[in-house]
């Protein structure tokens, strides 16, 4: 991989924002960039063009499931991958996600290993840090 490879994360929630950046900023290959609402969040896609997108499902102004069809809408080529994350898991929850155009699903609250597995299958070129 030549350039990094850009993640946004996008939740209301400064704490889930924090978990996430936790783990994967000491990742060499990512750069982070976080925001706190879906309008945000196509804002920056727009703009900075991510790589992937962990996507909070429940936020005010503009939720994740709006938020990701609209991306969807936008990136035709669906280039952009797009991480679900929610404490919505039931069936009909994941299917509407799923049926959005999200690549994937992490039911909250998160685990580092489900965010590591997760990165594993969607940017395998990615070395992740071991684990002590």
């Amino acid at each position: 991989m030549n350039s990094k490879y850009k993640i946004l994360i996008v939740d209301d929630k400064w704490e889930n924002r924090f978990f996430l950046r936790t783990i994967m900023e000491n990742i060499p290959a990512i750069e982070l960039l976080e925001v706190e609402n879906g309008k945000e969040a196509i804002d920056a896609w727009h703009n900075w063009q991510p790589n992937l997108i962990w996507m909070d499902m429940c936020m005010p102004i503009m939720n994740g499931f709006e938020a990701t069809k609209t991306i969807r809408k936008l990136d035709t080529s669906c280039k952009t991958k797009i991480i679900a994350i929610s404490a919505f898991s039931s069936k009909e929850d994941r299917k509407k996600i799923s049926q959005l155009g999200c690549d994937d699903f992490v039911k909250k609250p998160c685990r580092i290993v489900e965010i590591h597995n997760c990165l594993k299958r969607h940017v395998p070129e990615i070395i992740l840090p071991k684990d002590d």
